[in-house]
């Protein structure tokens, strides 16, 4: 009876507990805060920069940076426990930044804005750079400067149906795939910019002589177009 009254009760209490908790609440707010941190500034780079070899650097510093953080700056167990999940979502990161700024920077240089998104893809999936560029050649200008559905999305699309799209008759689950897909990506354009028709989104038709003057005259292409590249080149990647 000695030794029973001589032992102690070490199992956790109720405050222990309570301060695991509360321990581990503020780490996943912390990295959660960082990860967002970072997807802030990565675009805020991109955007304020649209010459791809700026963008590349310094989106790779922010995420050398970021890898650092939770590296150092995040307590051991969670970090030898997620460290897998932290790398992942950083070169996601990364990936997204390179490719968003290679769309800037293709359609800077003269490519139309389905071009630009479509090619700053291709390389994923293995298509050839000129072929992605012939393919999507026809949609700049809301498919043939028509003013309809915006060639940038209609290039994201097209990036969807390589990632997801059927390639037998029968393979149902695939094409649903694609649908589902492509139907976020759409809903997502539209609650960015509030269409996904080229007319609206200019303000003008462009498929009418003296819209597309307007639309030249007026800078449009140059000064909201960028825009729409940049995020159907984000939103594909974040869907595929």
């Amino acid at each position: 009876m000695r030794a029973n009254a001589d032992i102690v009760d070490r199992r956790p209490s109720a405050s222990h507990h309570l301060r695991t908790a509360a321990y581990v609440v503020a780490t996943v707010t912390l990295w959660v805060a960082a990860i967002v941190l970072a997807l802030v500034a990565t675009s805020a780079v991109v955007k304020l920069l649209q010459t791809g070899v700026a963008t590349f650097v310094l989106a790779t510093l922010l995420v050398l940076a970021f890898l650092g953080f939770l590296a150092f700056g995040t307590p051991a167990v969670v970090r030898r426990l997620d460290t897998a999940v932290y790398i992942s979502g950083a070169a996601t990161i990364w990936a997204t930044a390179v490719i968003v700024a290679l769309a800037a920077s293709l359609f800077e240089q003269g490519f139309s804005c389905g071009q630009a998104v479509l090619a700053a893809h291709a390389a994923r999936f293995g298509l050839e750079r000129d072929a992605a560029l012939r393919l999507a050649c026809a949609f700049g200008g809301g498919v043939a400067r028509t003013g309809s559905t915006c060639g940038a999305v209609n290039g994201a699309l097209m990036v969807i149906g390589l990632a997801e799209g059927r390639t037998r008759v029968d393979d149902e689950a695939a094409r649903e795939r694609t649908y589902a897909a492509a139907r976020t990506l759409l809903e997502r354009f539209r609650a960015e910019h509030g269409s996904v028709t080229c007319r609206d989104l200019l303000g003008v038709d462009i498929g009418t002589p003296e819209g597309n003057r307007a639309a030249s005259e007026g800078g449009l292409f140059r000064t909201r177009c960028p825009a729409f590249v940049r995020a159907a080149a984000r939103l594909a990647g974040a869907l595929t």
